[in-house]
């Protein structure tokens, strides 16, 4: 009895050993030469598929356990890679027969809803659980059945079907303009320009027609709301994409999803009202792409639309006064900079002294003119007669820069 006992235990962990390399990424190993040989470009392959939505399920209450189910989990919320296992009061079928036909009429007890990709194994006599094939999906609530009939080899029986669900974190979205890390709003924003691109992650893919009826970017003081746009920011990397392949060549984002950040950007169609604050804002019930659980949380993120100039010197100096700070307002004509004027007004002194500020015309006659004013130099001017010649003079004189 002793030797069948000990036989037992060994057999079942084996089993469990098994189930769990089975599930365990495995590493192919290299030879130390493959680096050195030339490696063929591969065939390119076919995108997948996309991944239908989720049946939505609604939320059941823990199961009470004890009697001919000793445990299940998980229950409540989880995590993406939970394992789903249903651990029974006594054996449900032999030793000796596990791994063999016997198990699927036991198994055809056990169902999910939604299904997922994997299937239910008997890890030992008492003991079944849900092998996947790939992590669970955030924002996804799954419901576990074990169906009334089930009989253990002492002869009881499951006489009514034993029900209960659990789920993954729910939608999340960060980095939104103008919050802090918390997530509250600041109360003073970053100037943005009148047409932004305002970046927003999540940490799952969304299902773009229902992200798109439930975000409005609205002025804080109550006017309309201008037309946007939200596209998927293609610069990200997708959930098929390797990542940080880690665990001997398991893809992280590839097996499970939540490992990849998602963003969207939202950009208002025409220019936003200068000085303006706006709210950019996303409601309850964003669907998310692969999983059943709509959002239920209200995001909101804050920018200041500010119109933007650009500003050249037209000289060259060395800059020697700011006249505004970073921030303040200005209007046209406003002072903003001031260039080092020494160089500058040298010359500009040089120049006026060399204007003409007089153009003396001289009669070729210097006969008084009457009723003339006696000119430069004690001579009177002279009108000009027709036929006569005259001569014309640049009479420099003590100008000063100022005076008329």
């Amino acid at each position: 009895m002793r030797s069948f006992a000990l036989l037992r235990i060994l057999f079942a962990l084996g089993t469990a050993l098994l189930y769990v390399c089975a599930c365990a990424p495995h590493k192919t190993p290299v030879p130390p030469s493959a680096s050195l040989a030339p490696v063929a470009s591969p065939a390119p392959v076919a995108s997948p598929a996309p991944v239908a939505a989720l049946a939505p399920v609604a939320a059941l209450a823990s199961p009470s356990t004890g009697g001919f189910v000793a445990s299940v989990a998980p229950a409540g919320n989880t995590g993406t890679r939970a394992q789903i296992l249903v651990r029974f009061a006594a054996d449900v079928i032999p030793l000796e027969r596990l791994e063999s036909p016997a198990e699927a009429e036991i198994l055809a007890h056990f169902s999910l809803e939604p299904a997922l990709p994997g299937r239910f194994r008997l890890l030992t006599p008492r003991m079944v659980g849900f092998q996947a094939d790939a992590a669970i999906p955030l924002a996804t609530r799954v419901q576990v059945t074990v169906a009334a009939g089930l009989s253990d080899l002492s002869g009881d029986r499951l006489e009514r079907p034993l029900v209960w669900t659990f789920e993954t974190s729910g939608v999340t979205l960060t980095g939104l303009p103008g919050t802090n890390d918390d997530g509250s709003l600041v109360d003073n924003p970053d100037p943005s320009v009148l047409r932004p691109r305002l970046r927003v992650n999540s940490n799952t893919e969304l299902d773009l027609p229902s992200l798109r009826t439930h975000v409005v970017l609205a002025p804080e003081d109550g006017s309309p709301a201008p037309a946007i746009t939200i596209e998927r920011d293609t610069s990200t990397p997708s959930p098929d994409d390797c990542g940080d392949c880690s665990g001997g060549g398991d893809s992280a984002s590839g097996f499970d999803a939540s490992k990849t950040r998602w963003a969207y950007i939202v950009t208002p169609v025409g220019d936003l009202t200068h000085g303006k604050h706006y709210l950019l804002t996303f409601t309850p019930g964003i669907q998310p792409a692969h999983g059943n659980v709509p959002s239920t949380d209200k995001f909101v993120g804050r920018i200041q639309a500010v119109g933007t100039v650009g500003i050249r010197a037209r000289v060259e100096g060395f800059l020697e006064k700011v006249l505004f700070t970073e921030g303040q307002d200005v209007k046209a004509g406003d002072l903003l900079y001031q260039i080092e004027k020494d160089t500058y007004q040298a010359q500009v002194d040089q120049d006026l002294t060399s204007v003409v500020v007089r153009v003396v015309v001289w009669s070729a006659h210097r006969g008084r003119d009457p009723g003339g004013q006696p000119g430069p130099f004690g001579q009177q001017p002279h009108r000009q007669q027709p036929g006569q010649r005259h001569a014309a003079f640049v009479v420099p004189d003590q100008f000063q820069p100022g005076s008329p």
